[in-house]
């Protein structure tokens, strides 16, 4: 028994909905690159403890 598609077979929703998701997948990418310099910035120009608060290993037991 085969189960039909709720989507109708249409190659140009098919074509933006891949766009849609390139687009989405490469701002999070995007995203995550920028958060990541953002953590490198505070940890080597600023000297700030983020980085640290931020990676479970090297928390203080008091930090919350």
């Amino acid at each position: 028994m085969e189960i039909p598609s709720p989507w109708s077979a249409d190659r140009a929703l098919a074509r933006k909905l891949k766009e849609v998701h390139e687009v989405l997948g490469n701002l999070l990418v995007i995203l995550a690159l920028f958060h990541m310099m953002a953590a490198l910035l505070h940890h080597w120009v600023f000297g700030d403890n983020t980085l640290r608060r931020m990676l479970l290993h090297f928390r203080s037991p008091n930090a919350h």
